[in-house]
C-alpha cells in the first residue's frame, strides 16, 4: 500500500515535471520563435524596401540616359515617379531602422538630392539642344554620383538578404528542436504534433490562397489598362476572338463599336495631361454607368473599344447614342466619336470587323465629331482591306525586308544634279501592286508610323552612297509627324549616325494630308528648327495646298505630276500649274516639276518658270 502510494506519488511528480518540463519547452520555444520571426519579418521587410530603391536608382539611370533620345514630359515624369519611388523607400527605411540605418539613409538621400540636381541641369541641355554639355554632365557629374549611390544601396540590400536567410535558418533550427523533443517527451507530444501539423496545413493553405490571389491579381493586371482599369488591348483581341466564335457557333450578331474621345491630344496640349487623363478615366467610369452588359477596353490614347454581344445593329446603334450623348454632358467640354460594324456573312472575319469599326470612327472623326457612323452608312463608299493584304504588311513590318532606289532631282537652270529623293518599295513576294498601296493599308490600320520608320532606317543605311554635296529628300505621312515613333529628336539622332547633317536632308510633307492641318504645321515647324528643310509634296492634288504655304513656309514645292500632265491640254490646269509657281516663287520656295517623261513636259516647265524637275525623261 505504501509502495503504492510512494509510486503513485513518483508517477504523480514525474508527470507534473514532465508537464513543468513541456510548459518550460512550450514557453521557451514560443518566446524564441516569436523573436526570430520578428528579427525574420524586419530583415525581409528592409531587404525589399532596399530592393525597391535599387529599382527605381536603376529605373531614374535608364530613364536618364534615354532622356537624351526622348525628351518627352512623359520621360521626366517617369523620372520623377522614380525618383520619389526610391525616396519613399529610402524612408521607410529610415522610419524603421536603427541609428546605423539612419545615418546611411540620410547620406544616400544627400547623394541623391545632387543627383537630381545634376539631371535636371542635364535634362535642360538637352531641352535647349546642348547634347555636348548634356553628355558632359552625365559622364563627370551624374555617373560617379550614380555609382556611389549604388554601392551603397545594393551593399545594404546584400547585407539585410544575408541577415534575413539568417533568421530563416534560426527560426527553422528552433522549429525542428520543437519537433524533436515532441517526439521525445511524452505521449502529449502526439498532441503537441498533430497541433504542430495542423497549423502547418492552415500555414501551407494561407501560402497556397496567396499564391492564387497574387497569380489571379498579376492576370489581371496584364489584361488592364493601368490609368481606366478598363480592360486593355490584349485583353480585347482576347475577348473579341472569343465572342466572336460564340457568335459564329450560335448564329448570333455580335456589335463592334470604336470610340474616339476627340480632340484629346488638344486638351493635353492647352489644360495639361493630368486634365486629358481625367477625362480619360471619367469616361471610362461613363462607359460603365451606361452599358453593364458590353465588354469596354481602352486601346491606347483616346481610342476605346466595346464590344457587345447578342446585339444587332439598331440596338448597337441605341446604344452609342445614349453613350455619346451622356458623354456630351458629361466629359468637361469634351465629345466622342463613334464607329459601329455587325459581324454578317461577309464580315465574320475579327480584322474584317474591326476594319468596318475603324473605317466608321475614322469617318465619324471626318464628319464633324461627337456623332455615331455605322459601317452601313459607308459602305458603299468604301472599300476594305483584304485581311491577306492586312497579313502582308504584318509580315513586312515583322521581316523589314523593303527596297530603296535614289532617283534624281535635276536643276534645270543650272543643269546640274540638285538632290535625289528616296523611293522605297516593298519586294513584290509580299504582293502589294506598289508602294502607295501598302502605305495605304498602313494609314487604314493605324501602322503608317511604323512604315515610315522602317524606310527611314532602310534610307539612312544607305545614305553613304549620295554625292557628298547632295540633298537627300525624305517622305514622311502626315501620321508619323503626329506619333512619337519618329520625333525631331529621334530623326536627327539618326541623320547625324548615317553620316549626314539636318540641313542636307529635306522632309517632304503631302498635302493630301488627313490629319489636322495645326498638327502638320507645329511637328513641322519643330523639324525646321532642328535644322531640316521642308518641301510640301504632291502640291495641287489635294485642298490644303495653298493654306498649309500661308501657314509654313518651306524650303520646296514640288507640284503634282497630275498637274503637269493637264496643264499640256488644259488651259484652267495651266493657270493653276503657273499661279503655284508664281505663289511658290514668291514666298522664296524652290520649284520643283514630279513626274517629267517627256520634251514637252519639260518644255512646259520652263516656260511656267519651274527650277528644277524629277521623273523619267
Amino acid at each position: 500500500m505504501k509502495k503504492n502510494h510512494m509510486l503513485s506519488r513518483l508517477t504523480s511528480l514525474g508527470l507534473t515535471a514532465i508537464l513543468l518540463v513541456l510548459a518550460a519547452f512550450s514557453i521557451w520555444a514560443t518566446l524564441t520563435t516569436q523573436q526570430v520571426a520578428d528579427r525574420t519579418t524586419l530583415s525581409e521587410y528592409f531587404n525589399d524596401q532596399y530592393q525597391q530603391a535599387r529599382l527605381a536608382l536603376d529605373t531614374e539611370n535608364l530613364i536618364e540616359h534615354k532622356y537624351l533620345l526622348d525628351p518627352t514630359p512623359e520621360s521626366l515624369t517617369a523620372y520623377n515617379a522614380a525618383a520619389s519611388s526610391l525616396i519613399n523607400a529610402l524612408h521607410n527605411v529610415y522610419n524603421r531602422g536603427d541609428a546605423q540605418d539612419r545615418i546611411l539613409v540620410e547620406k544616400v538621400l544627400t547623394i541623391h538630392r545632387l543627383s537630381l540636381m545634376n539631371t535636371h541641369l542635364k535634362f535642360a541641355a538637352v531641352d535647349n539642344g546642348d547634347v555636348a554639355l548634356a553628355l558632359d554632365i552625365d559622364a563627370n557629374k551624374i555617373d560617379p554620383i550614380f555609382t556611389t549611390m549604388q554601392q551603397f544601396v545594393n551593399r545594404e540590400a546584400n547585407r539585410y538578404h544575408a541577415e534575413a536567410d539568417q533568421s530563416l535558418s534560426a527560426l527553422s533550427a528552433t522549429e525542428h528542436l520543437v519537433f524533436i523533443f515532441t517526439l521525445i517527451v511524452f505521449p502529449i507530444g502526439l498532441l503537441l504534433l498533430g497541433g504542430l501539423l495542423l497549423v502547418l496545413r492552415a500555414y501551407q493553405r494561407k501560402i497556397d490562397e496567396g499564391t492564387s490571389a497574387e497569380m489571379a491579381r498579376l492576370a489581371r493586371t496584364a489584361l488592364t489598362d493601368n490609368l481606366t482599369g478598363l480592360g486593355n488591348h490584349r485583353a480585347f483581341h482576347d475577348d473579341l476572338q472569343r465572342e466572336m466564335a460564340s457568335a459564329c457557333e450560335q448564329g448570333e450578331t455580335l456589335a463592334l463599336a470604336i470610340i474616339d474621345i476627340d480632340e484629346l491630344k488638344l486638351i493635353n496640349d492647352i489644360s495639361g495631361h493630368l486634365q486629358g487623363d481625367l477625362v480619360l478615366t471619367t469616361f471610362a467610369i461613363i462607359v460603365q454607368q451606361t452599358l453593364h452588359s458590353a465588354y469596354i477596353y481602352r486601346l491606347g490614347g483616346d481610342e476605346f473599344a466595346m464590344i457587345l454581344p447578342h446585339s444587332t445593329l439598331p440596338e448597337a446603334v441605341t446604344a452609342m447614342e445614349q453613350l455619346r450623348h451622356t458623354a456630351e454632358h458629361g466629359l468637361f467640354g469634351a465629345t466622342v466619336s463613334i464607329g459601329v460594324a455587325v459581324n454578317s456573312a461577309d464580315a465574320s472575319d475579327i480584322e474584317v470587323l474591326q476594319e468596318q469599326a475603324h473605317l466608321a470612327a475614322s469617318e465619324a472623326k471626318r464628319r464633324s465629331h461627337n456623332i455615331v457612323v455605322t459601317f452601313e452608312d459607308i459602305r458603299e463608299s468604301t472599300s476594305l482591306i483584304a485581311p491577306a493584304k492586312v497579313h502582308a504588311l504584318h509580315r513586312l513590318l515583322s521581316e523589314g525586308r523593303i527596297n530603296v532606289v535614289f532617283q534624281p532631282i535635276w536643276d534645270i537652270e543650272q543643269n546640274r544634279v540638285l538632290s535625289f529623293e528616296a523611293l522605297t518599295r516593298p519586294p513584290a513576294d509580299y504582293g502589294f501592286s506598289g508602294p502607295q498601296e501598302a502605305f495605304d493599308i498602313a494609314e487604314k490600320i493605324g501602322r503608317a508610323h511604323e512604315l515610315d520608320s522602317l524606310c527611314v532606317r532602310a534610307i539612312l543605311a544607305r545614305a553613304a552612297e549620295l554625292p557628298p554635296d547632295a540633298l537627300l529628300f525624305l517622305n514622311l505621312t502626315p501620321q508619323t509627324l503626329d506619333h512619337d515613333v519618329l520625333t525631331g529628336a529621334i530623326l536627327l539622332e539618326a541623320v547625324l549616325s548615317a553620316g549626314l547633317t539636318p540641313d542636307r536632308v529635306v522632309i517632304e510633307i503631302t498635302e493630301r494630308s488627313v490629319v489636322r492641318l495645326e498638327v502638320v504645321v507645329r511637328e513641322a515647324r519643330k523639324l525646321h528648327t532642328l535644322g531640316f528643310r521642308l518641301a510640301l509634296d504632291d502640291t495641287g492634288a489635294g485642298n490644303a495646298g495653298l493654306e498649309m504655304l500661308s501657314q509654313l513656309p518651306v524650303d520646296f514645292v514640288k507640284i503634282d505630276r497630275a498637274i503637269v500632265v493637264k496643264a499640256l491640254t488644259d488651259a484652267t490646269a495651266h493657270a493653276i500649274f503657273t499661279s503655284i509657281t508664281d505663289i511658290a516663287r514668291q514666298m522664296n520656295s524652290y520649284v520643283i516639276a514630279e513626274g517629267i517623261e517627256d520634251v514637252q513636259m519639260l518644255n512646259l516647265v520652263q516656260q511656267v518658270g519651274g527650277q528644277a524637275v524629277q521623273g523619267y525623261l
